[in-house]
């Protein structure tokens, strides 16, 4: 019977032997608002876009709220408003692209994976 290590083994596993190794992993620090069709905006800084997508068919109002309690902690309710100013109602319409602002009468903080 003859011992081979098997794949997953610990005398195979890779050590990374520098820092840039592990940063190749990491998301190069690019623009990666490139090719969004929603951009998302805290109401109080609307200069400034802290989230997006590309739209696709499919994507309704409901989906873009859960997106935004993914990315954002809001310390109470909140509404989202389109660029004319448009309360987008929770439902099944479709998102259009554009922008879209987060209105709430608490603090909002971005979430940073």
């Amino acid at each position: 019977m003859s011992s081979v290590a098997s794949p997953s083994s610990p005398s195979k596993a890779r050590t990374p032997t520098s820092t840039s190794e592990d940063e190749d992993r990491i998301m190069p620090g690019q623009n990666r608002s490139v090719g969004r069709t929603v951009h998302l905006y805290n109401s109080n800084d609307t200069e400034t876009a802290i989230g997006g997508l590309i739209v696709t068919n499919g994507v309704t109002h409901t989906n873009l709220y859960h997106m935004v309690e993914i990315i954002l902690v809001v310390t109470s309710d909140f509404s989202l408003r389109s660029g004319d100013d448009k309360i987008i109602p929770k439902g099944e319409a479709q998102v259009k692209a554009g922008k879209y602002f987060v209105y709430s009468t608490g603090k909002i903080y971005l979430l940073r994976y």
